[in-house]
């Protein structure tokens, strides 16, 4: 499979390393906005931060708000106007977008894991997350809180040891279109799975868990196209979920042809932001 016209590449140069960023979710028709989580070594902060990017001038990105965190971020997800951030010191911090104030920070769990949390997914009022410790931790968030309009509640649902096969719990994934069913995969080599609503009874799909040996079926797909090649790490990217063809058919980069893939943002070893519009 071929790429017949060349893909668009932006290259954002930061002044601080970055962790994770994410897309995230907007009305605009015109403007993108994206979230870094970054460290800045010179001051020794790690913090969070919301970029706008415009269709009249992609290469100039503006600092929309900055939350500084407790600690250095190791993982973030956002839903609508929602945002997760997953800390190496073991908290959860909940943040929301406000048009006026920024970001605010409307509640933190200090302690769900007892280490690093590695990894944290979110989807419609269930958190996930899981780290160093082997324990996966579920928060339960309502997006409306009836004290401060707009900003989320949050209540405490779950936490529990899955179990001492797959040593330190690394990833976790909560199904897009079956909300109930989450995965995760361990340092061990154990992949397993679990239903939300009864999550005692997880599910070994691979590794030492399994009673058995499990025989992978072969990977079939279409040839892998590379889109960018980079002399330093690709550290982390995101693709653009919310409108996959939104630079292109908004004559983001003066074409108004329609897209047929999505968006993709990249965080680069070299402290940069790598923005690719695919055609």
């Amino acid at each position: 499979m071929a790429v017949t016209e060349p893909v668009k590449i932006y290259k954002l140069p930061q002044s601080k390393y970055i962790d994770s960023l994410r897309w995230l979710p907007t009305l605009s028709a015109f403007d993108r906005l994206y979230a870094l989580a970054v460290f800045d070594f010179d001051t020794n902060t790690p913090s969070l931060e919301i970029h706008t990017i415009s269709k009249s001038n992609p290469q100039n990105p503006k600092l929309h708000s900055t939350w500084l965190c407790p600690s250095l971020i190791s993982s973030l997800r956002v839903s609508n106007s929602l945002i997760v951030a997953a800390t190496y010191g073991g908290s959860l911090n909940f943040l929301f977008r406000d048009s006026a104030e920024g970001l605010v920070e409307s509640g933190r769990e200090n302690e769900p894991h007892t280490g690093g949390i590695a990894s944290v997914d979110l989807v419609e009022g269930e958190c996930v997350s899981v780290g160093e410790d082997g324990r996966v931790n579920v928060v339960r968030v309502r997006e409306v809180d009836q004290r401060k309009p707009g900003g989320p509640v949050f209540k405490f649902k779950a936490n529990w040891v899955h179990g001492g096969n797959s040593g330190i719990v690394h990833s976790v994934d909560i199904h897009p279109s079956r909300k109930h069913t989450c995965l995760a995969g361990g340092s061990a080599g154990t992949i397993f799975a679990w239903d939300l609503r009864w999550p005692q009874q997880q599910i070994f799909l691979s590794g030492v868990g399994m009673n058995e040996s499990t025989t992978h079926p072969p990977c079939e797909s279409e040839e892998p196209i590379e889109l960018l090649a980079e002399p330093c790490a690709i550290n982390g990217f995101d693709i653009d979920k919310q409108n996959p063809s939104h630079f292109e058919n908004s004559s983001f980069l003066g074409d108004t042809k329609p897209a047929v893939a999505q968006n993709v943002i990249c965080s680069l070893e070299w402290e940069s932001v790598a923005i690719l519009v695919r055609p």
